[in-house]
């Protein structure tokens, strides 16, 4: 279970090789280039890597241990015999004791204990690991925000463009009527003042513009320069992958079922084989040797715990408690995800319907800015008539076009906050 989670950690969230920018920015494009420049995109696959070298430095403790070892010591008070008998050659203890040698002791019972801590070290990671893929995904809706920015702007500058021809046309026509005396100077000067409030309009909206590909360009790590456009998305772009969340709910249960493997281990045996080969004086236990000679010794090594006073009970109680609170946890984070996209999907379907009417109004406002045209080129309207009406017809134009890009944000958003489904 631990290596299917880190598996598919990996493969979700480690940074592919990213092309060269295209000049038209896509939002996918946009998305991919983000997630492998977000400074935690490596993060996953180095705690994943760093539970692997902890869970085998671990399962290397199951391998038999070898030490040198070595003693010397010098006693001022030793044990003495005390024989009266005469003649006769009583041994003592010497006072002067060595040894050195090599000692092994190796688990014969109860490897599966170290087993178990290298599984809950991996589940501790998977666990980490995707509490900060949960992080690196809300860099899409940062994304999101600077990317419908630079379009919303895109479309300000060409809708204004276009009324700042009209309205241009419209001055060359003044201008020409007024050297032959048709209309008054006011009316020339209203349309040159119009010109200098869309320059403005136009400078304010390439700096938002501007700020919202400098956005981009951190986000993605690339430099985008100034001509770069964005291209909208007509329809849901490509599967945004499921919600790290759903992968982080089940990385702590299977992280609760290695903690609760792990609080039996207190009550399970373990035996471990030990010995040691080593030259002294005296050699081994003959406590009256005063010879430096070879001698081994090997024996078993019993650990049975009985009781623990209910600690493993206790644990267990714990546990249980910790996944209903999970559940818990994971039941407010699905309702949240439906909460947010009930209304999202409200919107979406209020703007679909705005939008079937749009070029209805779009005509209807470019006819009534045409005869205003008309009628001012003919001396029967003022310039601040024609600019009313002039203004009405551009709104509507950049209306629509705003329309289209809320609506393609908006499925964006939703996308973001459901992800794939389950």
């Amino acid at each position: 279970m631990i290596s299917a989670i880190a598996l598919a950690l990996i493969l979700q969230v480690t940074p592919r090789p990213m092309q060269a920018p295209p000049d038209t920015l896509d939002l996918q494009w946009v998305h991919r280039a983000a997630l492998a420049e977000h400074p935690r995109a490596a993060e996953q696959a180095q705690l994943i890597e760093a539970s692997r070298l902890g869970a085998a430095a671990l399962q290397a403790g199951l391998r038999p241990r070898i030490a040198l070892t070595g003693q010397a010591v010098y006693h001022s008070s030793v044990a003495e015999i005390a024989l009266p008998i005469p003649g006769a050659d009583v041994p003592s203890i010497p006072h002067e004791q060595y040894k050195a040698g090599v000692a092994t002791e190796v688990a014969l019972l109860g490897r599966g204990t170290t087993q178990r801590q290298a599984d809950l070290l991996r589940a501790d990671a998977a666990v980490n690991a995707q509490e900060a893929a949960v992080g690196i995904w809300q860099v899409r809706t940062r994304v999101e925000q600077a990317f419908f920015g630079v379009a919303k702007a895109e479309a300000g500058l060409e809708a204004l463009a276009s009324f700042k021809g009209d309205v241009s046309a419209r001055l060359n026509q003044l201008e020409s009527a007024h050297e032959e005396g048709l209309v008054t100077q006011s009316s020339v000067d209203a349309l040159r003042a119009e010109l200098v409030r869309l320059d403005q309009q136009e400078s304010l909206t390439e700096a938002s513009r501007l700020g919202a590909l400098a956005s981009l360009s951190i986000l993605t790590g690339v430099a985008h320069p100034p001509e770069t456009r964005v291209r909208v998305p007509s329809a849901m772009g490509a599967d945004a992958g499921r919600r790290p969340e759903y992968a982080l709910f089940a990385a702590t249960r299977s992280r609760l079922a290695r903690q609760e493997a792990m609080s039996a281990e207190g009550t399970r045996p373990r035996v471990d084989a030990f010995g040691e080969a080593a030259v002294g004086r005296p050699p081994g236990l003959n406590l009256f040797g005063d010879r430096v000679e070879p001698f081994f010794s090997v024996g078993l090594r019993v650990r049975w715990p009985v009781f623990d006073w209910g600690a493993s009970s206790r644990n267990r109680e714990a546990l249980a408690i910790q996944r209903e609170v999970l559940d818990g946890r994971e039941a407010e984070f699905i309702q949240g995800v439906a909460l947010q996209t009930a209304g999202l999907e409200q919107e979406v379907q209020g703007l679909r319907a705005v939008l079937a009417r749009d070029p209805e109004i779009m005509a209807l406002r470019q006819s009534i800015a045409a005869d205003a045209a008309t009628r001012l080129a003919a001396g029967v309207t003022t310039s601040t008539d024609y600019l009313e009406e002039a203004n009405a017809a551009f709104r509507a134009q950049l209306d629509q076009r705003l329309h289209e890009i809320q609506l393609a944000e908006l499925l964006a958003r939703i996308q973001t906050i459901q992800g794939a489904s389950k």
